[in-house]
């Protein structure tokens, strides 16, 4: 091979790597505003108000709050659950986030239950447990980008309906 075709060859690999890397690197964008809108949380309360209310269901704790900077951003959190009980995990994002997914880990930290919304900035995951513990709870913006907000509720004791304790 002669001096010019390696000097090309390697040029041509730097080249190559470079444009990779460009094409695979997903950059940081600007969520639309600094703040997450006032009406995400009220959003993202609304449908598991709505989806637990058969079983009397409750709010549980603060709101869980997040940024995605880019795509497949996420933010997770560690939830007691009740193997007594069923819970509702509703997601809101703002608008420019076009997709969510929700995944629940049990206390082995096997996925126990997931739900993707591919073309909506909404998303409702339903999980009655069969055992008590530390679930993690993870929320992940699988297309756009900006805020989003998760909220709990969970059914009275008692309130196990079987049809949703094979959920």
């Amino acid at each position: 091979m002669s001096r010019h075709s390696s000097f090309f060859f390697s040029r041509m690999g730097v080249i190559s790597l470079g444009l990779l890397g460009v094409l695979g690197c997903r950059p940081e964008e600007e969520p639309k505003t600094a703040a997450p809108p006032d009406w995400l949380e009220t959003q993202a309360n609304d449908e598991g108000k709505v989806m637990s209310s058969d079983q009397h269901g409750q709010r549980m704790g603060d709101v869980l709050r997040g940024i995605a900077l880019r795509q497949d951003d996420h933010e997770e959190w560690t939830v007691e659950l009740d193997g007594r009980r069923c819970y509702w995990f509703s997601g809101a994002g703002d608008e420019t986030v076009k997709g969510m997914s929700l995944y629940l880990r049990d206390p082995d930290n096997r996925r126990a239950s997931r739900r993707h919304e591919r073309t909506s900035s909404r998303v409702l995951l339903e999980y009655c447990p069969r055992v008590s513990g530390s679930y993690r709870l993870q929320a992940k913006v699988t297309s756009g980008h900006g805020h989003f907000a998760v909220t709990i509720f969970r059914s009275d004791v008692g309130e196990k309906s079987e049809d949703s304790a094979a959920k």
